[in-house]
């Protein structure tokens, strides 16, 4: 209570002698909270002095400064309320220390403790529930490591909630169900290892259970699938094939099966045939390897890299499974990791010239130019005439600053060119030119045609950086052109087909828009042969996606020609085109509409849309209001002036990629200034660089055409990296903001109206998972459990309770209306349809599987704390396609999502504002945007009245929640009562309600 007084005229003086204060962000706390981790150690270190005997001097000597640590204090609170408290095990020398912890009466840390360790003692200890036998029995089966006796320990701790005869009741009915949906191969394994144990009868229950499932599994036409961390596998045989096929008992069958599949470009089939052989043999490592390069190729880079420490483990030395390895950490991101991978491949096998390759394409990736080249004049010494090589060396030496490691010391005399020492454009091009001596057309055909597109590019990307591009461009034109001499259909089609891609954009930058039309057309024609020639669906989808600039540029040659209705529809037919192979594997077609019905469905009643299409060679902003032809407003005035569209692009890239860097910086925790993440270049930045957007996307001009105009809602139509960004903090206040992947997504959503929300809705509640190697969000408690007052239909899955399969079976066969789900999730940017939603322990509920699920009577789904907008460092070609798209695309009408991971309170400040809105008849835009605002100028004495107003919702005995407002309020005691402390952005801006809104 002093403490308080003393704060509360602390307060009096600041506002007396030191006037008002503003921050935009909450004041760093006084004491350096530790990790959830360390608290847990400190606290348990604290009880094991109690259980020895410390007195109330000796407990707050060890507390010191952390008795009034009021994180310490919300962990406590955490620990006994979620861990504590919900845990079926008895636990009674832990609550007891507890309760002596309270008794020495040693502040706010004692009290939590003696509260908490109270009500552990008194709580009854009941019988364990089937759901609590099926969460333990996979720890009983881990027990047989130890042996009999930790076996039999390990029940006596249970004895008093379930005895052995217990357990083999409830093992019947578990097998019944294992009989209708058997279990995998592993755990079936280990019931079997469990029954070797001895002759005790709950070893035999299992024993006998066990040889059933493995009866039922080897008799059934569901494959076998062995799981465990770096095997997680999907045993499958090829399509109408039978046991008989190949010779079911030999795995070499299958293994070469699997390489001729893999050689014809089928990767699923191969993949297929791997799994069937590691079945038969799981020790043979080449298969793994072998099976990593299949899933490789199918994009599937975290469980490739399974595979091949799978295989490392059969064979550690295995100099190709190193290579392997190191190939599926870079297409993940992990370049550091990927390096020690090919160093060890290296050290295998020095003469492998594709190693040393890949082990420069590394390092060229960690920004270590210099070293990567290095490397490339090692694998150029094994084979000169290894194009590739030359294109990655010469890559390297146009990204190096200067030269540190000349020819002389890295290749031998016959291959010293002292041109190769030269750096920038200049040493780019001496790469290529003379890589051409060692792969001339007439011996390498499509290594020359890949060294003179290089060449090409080369030219094009100097030229963007220069006040005259034109003649750089000319030269690119010339290296395309030379490429395509050599690179024929026959021979390179995927090659020739990267070349047309790139001569149709630099003859669109040089003005020559029918030469540039007619490239488009060939290669629109060559991907469309290719496409009919594959039967492999993953290799469909990545052709698809990879050549799908070949039509935006298609969009801008319409827009170029002032066809700006032609260029929308277009647009949106891309648009529709990556939803379908991104989502679906172009299984499910998504069609496009004409425009008349796009425009009665995006521009109803005071309504506008504003539709982005960025390609390779132009950012083009499409403004449609009703009964309109569609307004471009592009970089400048003069339609046919390119190098204004050039800078604006320039200008958006650049942009982009310091938004990038600044936030993956941000995300690991540090600065370069080394300052808190509160001072973080991303978020001190934040309004500035908001600013600038606005300025390169020319939104003042688009505001400048709705000025006349009676619109109060604009639907925003992201593309690309777009999809990433707080685009609703561009517009001024009085327009509401929606989002929509594509316009065909709403439409079909619209088909399907659903009513307003009310406080009779029926919701699912999913809040606060146990997730593993997941930060905990502070305030998804109180967020969950206020947000479910507020409704009278409620259905509850929270803590431990949110797993995979329960979660997918309530969304199945749930009758509700409404989910908020409070957690992490993520993006996939490999693998979009592979976006999260975390779930507890390691489980996740991904896109690809919300897909299979019935959705469409959902009328919100919110996601709090959901990092839908991480993409890494690497451009969006295609189209952004995560958890919203997918929520949507399933049959969700509107979600609620988050682009960034906003700090705990604000985010639950401003999601139970926004949902009051919507409870008060408010529709979602208007409520979003008003949230928004009461969030960013709400004072002190705001949020004291928001807290106070939850409190009331509580009853007085409640332990869950009401300590954590109490807290909070006490924190906020201490606060100038005018300060704005959510004001900035960060806080707010990161909210994005995108679907159907009629």
């Amino acid at each position: 209570m002093l403490r308080r007084l003393w704060r509360w005229l602390t307060s009096l003086v600041g506002r007396w002698w030191g006037g008002r204060r503003r921050p935009e962000s909450p004041p760093p706390p006084e004491i350096n909270p530790f990790s959830d981790a360390k608290y847990e150690r400190f606290f348990l270190g604290l009880l094991d002095g109690v259980a020895q005997g410390w007195d109330s001097g000796r407990v707050l000597e060890y507390l010191g400064e952390r008795v009034d640590d009021r994180f310490f204090h919300r962990w406590l609170m955490r620990f006994g309320r979620d861990r504590v408290l919900p845990s079926p095990r008895p636990q009674r020398e832990l609550a007891s220390r507890m309760v002596r912890l309270g008794e020495l009466g040693c502040g706010r840390v004692g009290e939590l403790a003696g509260q908490y360790g109270g009500q552990k003692l008194a709580q009854p200890l009941s019988p364990l529930t089937a759901a609590q036998f099926k969460s333990l029995f996979p720890e009983l089966l881990q027990q047989r490591h130890g042996g009999l006796e930790a076996v039999r320990e390990w029940l006596q701790g249970w004895e008093a909630q379930a005895r052995e005869e217990d357990w083999l009741d409830w093992l019947e009915r578990a097998g019944e169900d294992w009989l209708v949906n058997p279990p995998e191969a592993r755990f079936v394994g280990a019931m079997l290892e469990f029954a070797e144990l001895g002759e005790f009868p709950l070893a035999q229950g299992v024993g006998d259970w066990g040889r059933r499932l493995q009866e039922r599994l080897r008799g059934s036409s569901l494959p076998l699938s062995p799981s465990g961390i770096g095997e997680e596998i999907s045993l499958g045989r090829p399509p109408g094939g039978s046991q008989g096929d190949l010779g079911f008992e030999n795995a070499d069958a299958w293994v070469n099966r699997g390489n001729a599949l893999y050689n014809l470009g089928r990767s699923e089939e191969a993949l297929a045939s791997y799994d069937r052989a590691l079945e038969l043999n799981p020790k043979f490592a080449i298969t793994w390897v072998n099976r990593g390069s299949a899933l490789g190729n199918l994009g599937r880079y975290e469980e490739a890299l399974a595979s091949y420490d799978r295989a490392l483990e059969l064979n550690p030395k295995d100099a190709n499974a190193w290579d392997n390895r190191g190939i599926a950490l870079g297409n993940l991101g992990r370049s550091e990791e990927a390096l020690a991978s090919y160093d060890r491949a290296v050290e295998l096998n020095p003469k492998d010239a594709n190693a040393w390759t890949n082990r420069g394409v590394a390092l060229y990736n960690l920004g270590r130019s210099e070293e990567a080249l290095a490397s490339y004049d090692r694998a150029l010494e094994l084979n000169p005439k290894y194009a590739e090589v030359w294109v990655n060396r010469g890559v390297a030496a146009g990204k190096s600053r200067g030269c540190f490691y000349s020819v002389r010391l890295t290749l031998p005399p016959h291959l010293q060119n002292p041109a190769l020492d030269q750096r920038g454009y200049e040493g780019e091009l001496a790469s290529y030119e003379e890589g051409l001596k060692y792969c001339p057309p007439d011996r390498d055909p499509e290594g020359a045609g890949w060294l003179n597109y290089y060449i090409g590019l080369t030219h094009y990307f100097r030229g963007r950086r220069d006040a005259n591009p034109y003649p750089f461009w000319r030269k690119a034109a010339n290296g395309y052109n030379a490429a395509l001499n050599t690179l024929s259909e026959t021979h390179s089609p995927e090659r020739r087909l990267e070349v047309l891609r790139d001569l149709g954009r630099v003859l669109f930058e040089l003005g020559q828009t029918e030469e540039a039309a007619e490239v488009r057309r060939q290669g629109a024609d060559l991907l469309r042969r290719l496409l009919q020639q594959t039967s492999s669906p993953g290799k469909q989808r990545q052709l698809s996606l990879e050549f799908i600039s070949l039509q935006q540029l298609t969009v801008d040659l319409e827009c170029q020609a002032g066809h700006s209705q032609a260029a929308l529809m277009l647009a949106e037919r891309g648009k529709n085109s990556c939803l379908r192979w991104l989502l679906s594997g172009g299984t499910e077609e998504i069609p496009s509409p004409d425009f008349p019905s796009l425009q009665r469905y995006l521009c109803p009643e005071k309504t506008a849309a504003v539709y982005w299409h960025i390609s390779p060679a132009a950012l083009t902003l499409f403004l449609l209001k009703p009964n309109q032809d569609p307004i471009p407003i592009l970089a400048a005035e003069e339609r046919d002036a390119g190098l204004p569209r050039l800078r604006q692009l320039l200008e958006w890239e650049e942009w982009v990629e310091t938004w990038k860097q600044d936030y993956q910086d941000y995300r690991s925790g540090k600065s370069k200034s080394g300052s808190a993440n509160a001072d973080h270049p991303w978020r001190r930045n934040m309004d500035s660089r908001l600013q600038r957007l606005g300025e390169i996307l020319r939104i003042e001009a688009l505001l400048g055409e709705l000025a006349d105009e009676e619109i109060d809602h604009l639907i925003l139509l992201p593309h690309r990296d777009l999809h990433l960004f707080p685009l609703e903090a561009l517009f001024p206040s009085h327009y509401s903001l929606s989002r929509l992947p594509s316009a065909q997504v709403g439409m079909t959503l619209a088909q399907q109206p659903l009513p307003p929300i009310t406080s009779e809705t029926p919701l699912l509640l999913v809040g606060y998972p146990e997730s593993q190697d997941l930060p905990r969000l502070e305030f998804a408690q109180l967020e969950t459990e206020s947000l479910g007052l507020r409704f009278q239909r409620v259905q509850s899955r929270c803590g431990e309770q949110v797993r995979q399969d329960s979660l997918s079976k309530e969304l199945r066969q749930g009758d509700y209306r409404l989910m908020h789900f409070t957690g992490h999730g993520g993006y996939d940017f490999h693998a979009p349809e592979r976006s999260w939603l975390a779930l507890s322990g390691r489980e996740f509920l991904r896109v690809e599987e919300l897909l299979d699920l019935p959705l469409s009577g959902y009328r919100l789904v919110s996601l709090a704390a959901c990092e839908t907008a991480m993409a890494g460092q690497t451009s969006i070609t295609t189209d952004y396609v995560g958890l919203s798209s997918g929520w949507l695309v399933a049959g969700v009408s509107l979600l609620l999502s988050t682009l960034w991971t906003v700090e705990s309170a604000a985010s639950m400040l401003l999601t139970l504002r926004f949902y009051d809105q919507v409870l008060a008849g408010v529709p979602e835009p208007q409520a979003l945007a008003e949230a928004k605002g009461w969030l960013s100028t709400c004072d002190v004495g705001g949020l004291r009245e928001f807290y106070e107003a939850e409190l009331r919702r509580y009853e007085a005995d409640d332990v869950r929640v009401r300590p954590f407002l109490l807290d909070q309020l006490d924190f906020l005691e201490g606060q100038d009562p005018s300060a704005q402390l959510y004001r900035h952005p960060y806080y707010w801006a990161a909210f994005t309600l995108t679907g159907d809104i009629t």
